[in-house]
């Protein structure tokens, strides 16, 4: 299209259409009364506004307003090497890391006895959350309660409605078997509930009559027609780990267990055999019973029919981590699972997430178990958890740990002290996290929501990260409080965790100011809306009649009429899901598409609300902030080199963040002018705009009163 086409003009007076150039007569006239009659568009209207050429115009006005390109401080400050530098871990890590691994590590095993025991945290010992995370962390989902639906309240002692479900099945004999489903989010607990139960809450008069296997769906393969087969096999593999007083593959055994088709050949075809030919007939009952178990489900059959008519025990079945496959992926092995417990008339149980329960019960297969009695699981309080494990730690460290430690300081220094020390520093930096402080246990327990797993990992990165300054250590060691574990410790660690510079990957916390050049109109104020419609939303009831997830092509459709490409859009959102700042319904999403919905995850509101208010992390995030202005991220990534000298100091930080400041001001001004919308229509922005100067104001009357706390 030439630059005079893209000039072209249409005019309408009411009688006639005109076409032309703002500097010539109009080139065609057409009356309007004549173009409702005829049959078709006259072609030159096509080539001056129909839709492709309206697109070819548009295109060529957002190439200019379209930067080519953003600027990011670290690729003015050494590049990538600058990302890639990491720090060692603090000298007190080294003597805590078999605890962390004993205790704060997700491999962790769920079978652990320990952990079952004595770090379990039992219904009456939950808390309540933070009133400012509680939309986020409580179970927020659509009132679901009816006769069916009973929440696990596992107590030091027992879970009396669980253990009243198996205990029925055993005497009932159902000879369809039982799928019992247990709903919860991912990292919830649900496992470790079930491996508690069967050890230690499980009435007595019970326990002797059951017999437990465990599938464990994180080693599965890729769920497909193979799955059955693999369930067979991990069932088989599992009930003999768990039974090794009884070998399913003795000969004594398997003529136990396929019995019933023995009895049946000896009244036929062995009666003869036996008689005329008992070497032959040995040979023969060797080769059925091969044959018989090499059958995988007739093997599971019969296995579970010899424990279950034969010793008159329950065979329950685990499907275990289920959760954490797609949706497509839950519902298949629901399938497999009602498969499974019908072949081996058994009682199997079968985790699911609670997203896709709540919105797949009314929709085949999951409609069928919707008068059948369900379990919900509550996951409990990261600090609960917490202080459990920290607890058993302490123990640990004065049982286990040599009596004499030391570690040495950044001077070459020498500090040596005795394990009670270790065990109460690890309890009073806890207290300083997630009691002295208030924000910080908001900021530690929104990163990880109710995903437990990701808790332990969040408290052991804020342990060993040698960002945590040795005379911090000291102070807390000896008990003092000469310089403690501050907010922006805390912000500072989750940002950057073993590296020295925070990146896209560097720590649980991440950053929000999100641009990439490929997109149609790039800004650091997309992703700052998109969170934004979703605080706002949070309890409401989006597409899906979940609350706070909203279908990707809403958020399109809202956010188009103030400036914002849908293309983009999509794209912003993968990056919010990645980041963890979203949730999407479906745990995992191979391939975003405008049918997804979202919602915001609790660190989210964390990092829109709270977080960019903190200089800390304003400060940090400058390292990949995408600026418009090459002399602007010129005078941060010097400021970026004077941190890797070590001559950091508050007042070059503010004047740093002032930077990022100004250029969300520039941003904002730009965007409203560009695509006619109002400051008020970017709420979000508006609101992170003011977040980020209030930093800036604070900052020197908060390092004043730090300095006044040290003298």
């Amino acid at each position: 299209m030439t630059e005079k086409s893209a000039l072209s003009r249409i005019g309408v007076n009411g009688d006639e259409i005109l076409i032309g150039t703002w500097d010539a007569p109009p080139r065609f006239r057409h009356s309007l009364a004549d173009l409702a009659k005829a049959p078709r568009v006259p072609a030159e209207l096509y080539e001056f506004c129909g839709a492709r050429a309206l697109e070819e115009r548009a295109e060529v006005y957002a190439r200019r307003l379209r930067k080519s390109s953003h600027f990011r401080p670290y690729s003015l400050a050494g590049g990538q090497a600058i990302l890639s530098q990491t720090i060692p871990l603090n000298s007190f890590a080294i003597n805590l890391a078999p605890v962390l691994k004993r205790y704060f590590s997700s491999e962790t095993l769920v079978d652990n006895d320990e952990i079952l025991t004595k770090g379990y945290v039992s219904s009456e010992e939950t808390t309540k959350y933070d009133a400012l995370l509680e939309t986020f962390l409580r179970d927020s989902l659509q009132e679901r309660r009816d006769q069916w639906a009973l929440n696990l309240e596992p107590t030091a002692k027992t879970e009396r409605n669980f253990a009243d479900q198996i205990a029925r099945f055993s005497t009932a004999h159902d000879p369809e078997g039982h799928l019992q489903l247990v709903i919860g989010g991912v990292g919830s607990g649900k496992s470790i509930f079930i491996r508690r139960f069967q050890r230690h809450l499980i009435p007595p008069n019970l326990r002797v009559r059951t017999r437990w296997a465990f599938l464990d769906f994180n080693s599965a393969p890729i769920i497909g027609d193979g799955t059955e087969r693999w369930v067979c096999e991990e069932f088989l593999e599992s009930l003999q780990k768990a039974n090794p007083d009884f070998d399913l593959y003795s000969i004594d055994n398997m003529e136990r267990i396929f019995a019933p088709q023995l009895a049946k050949r000896e009244r036929s075809v062995y009666a003869r055999l036996r008689k005329a030919a008992p070497q032959q007939y040995e040979i023969e009952r060797s080769r059925d019973l091969r044959m018989w178990s090499d059958d995988l489900p007739n093997f599971v059959s019969q296995v579970c029919r010899f424990f279950e008519a034969d010793v008159g025990h329950t065979v329950v079945v685990v499907f275990d981590n289920v959760d954490r496959l797609s949706k497509d992926e839950q519902i298949k092995i629901f399938s497999v699972a009602q498969w499974f417990k019908s072949l081996a008339r058994s009682f199997c149980i079968l985790q699911l997430r609670d997203e896709t329960y709540e919105r797949y019960k009314n929709e085949k297969p999951l409609d069928t178990y919707r008068t059948a009695v369900r379990f919900y699981i509550k996951p409990p309080r990261f600090v609960d958890v917490i202080k459990k494990r920290v607890q058993l730690a302490e123990d640990y460290i004065r049982k286990a740990l040599p009596k004499e430690l030391s570690y040495t300081l950044e001077d070459g220094k020498t500090i040596s002290y005795d394990r009670d020390t270790l065990a109460e520093f690890l309890n009073r930096l806890y207290m300083e996290i997630f009691q002295t402080q208030r924000n910080s246990a908001r900021i530690v327990e929104s990163l990880a929501g109710k995903d437990t797993r990701r808790s332990l990992e969040t408290f052991s990165r804020v342990i060993t990260s040698g960002h945590l300054s040795a005379l911090s250590i000291t102070s807390i060691a000896a008990g003092g409080a000469a310089d403690p574990v501050r907010e922006r410790d805390i912000i500072k660690i989750l940002m950057r965790t073993d590296y020295r510079f925070f990146s896209e990957n560097s720590g649980a916390i991440r950053s929000i100011f999100i641009c990439e050049n490929d997109w149609d109109r790039p800004t650091v104020l997309l992703a700052i809306e998109i969170l934004n419609y979703l605080v706002d939303k949070r309890r409401l009831i989006g597409e899906i009649g979940l609350q706070g997830y909203f279908a990707v092509s809403r958020l399109q459709t809202d956010l188009e009429v103030v400036g914002f490409t849908r293309g983009d859009i999509l794209r912003c959102v993968e990056r919010l899901l990645a980041a963890g700042l979203l949730v999407a319904d479906q745990l995992q999403v191979r391939q975003l598409t405008a049918a997804h919905t979202v919602k915001v995850h609790a660190s989210g509101f964390m990092h829109l609300r709270i977080l960019c208010e903190r200089l800390e992390y304003l400060y940090g995030s400058l390292t990949i902030f995408p600026f418009r202005d090459r002399s602007r991220c010129d005078r941060v990534a010097q400021v970026i080199l004077r941190e890797a000298r070590g001559e950091l100091t508050t007042r070059s930080k503010v004047g740093a963040v002032r930077e990022l400041r100004d250029q969300l001001e520039d941003d904002i001004e730009q965007h409203t002018k560009s695509y006619s919308v109002f400051r008020s229509d970017l709420r979000g922005s508006m609101a992170v705009f003011e977040r980020v100067n209030r930093a800036i104001e604070i900052a020197p009357s908060v390092e004043r009163r730090r300095k006044i706390e040290l003298i």
